[in-house]
């Protein structure tokens, strides 16, 4: 028979981020196991397994509350012995930023007691500074979005030492739009449009 393994905690707890995630679990089983959640906000893409080692992926949906965290439970049971994984899921972004599709310049009040730097994971938006020493203001710029088609998204990322916050900017899609003008380089006219 498979050698039982050394048994983990019979508690482990985990920190996730407020935004819906997934985050993956490793089951060392030496008998068939079942695992459950009763959260609402927490589902599991399998309940049971067999013996040997097996991922468990868990969904975790958006936290809606930009005030409070909240903490939900893995119950995994392998012949009567039970470990739990507690998921302590953090307050959603406490501030959100919508930007018609035209672009725009917005600016933002850092309050911070020691060094901060920001960054952006979407190449459409600059800012007028990227860290500094203490509270400051700084200007956001977002391009003009080209699609008529599609919303597109950003996160701005705020670090003081071990603080984090995060900015989410979602940029509307452009109104369709087309423009005729005459060519005067060439006999004919000129089309532009930003959807089919």
């Amino acid at each position: 028979p498979t050698p039982a393994p050394t048994p983990p905690p019979p508690e482990m707890t985990v920190e996730m981020s407020g935004e819906g995630s997934e985050y993956t679990l490793t089951v060392t089983a030496n008998r068939g196991w079942t695992a459950w959640t009763e959260d609402a906000w927490i589902s599991l893409q399998s309940e049971s397994g067999n013996a040997g080692v097996t991922s468990l992926k868990a969904t975790l949906q958006d936290n809606p509350s930009t005030t409070q965290s909240r903490t939900g439970t893995i119950t995994v049971e392998c012949d009567g012995l039970t470990r739990t994984v507690s998921i302590e899921q953090k307050r959603a972004d406490a501030i959100t930023a919508h930007d018609s599709g035209y672009g725009d310049e917005r600016p933002i009040s850092v309050t911070a007691n020691g060094p901060w730097t920001v960054e952006a994971d979407a190449d459409w938006v600059s800012l007028s500074m990227d860290k500094g020493r203490t509270s400051a203001v700084i200007v956001i710029t977002m391009e003009p979005n080209p699609s008529s088609e599609a919303d597109r998204r950003c996160k701005l990322t705020f670090r003081c030492g071990t603080a984090v916050e995060t900015l989410s900017i979602t940029q509307l899609k452009a109104e369709p739009a087309i423009a005729v003008e005459e060519n005067k380089d060439s006999i004919g006219w000129t089309v532009t449009a930003n959807g089919a």
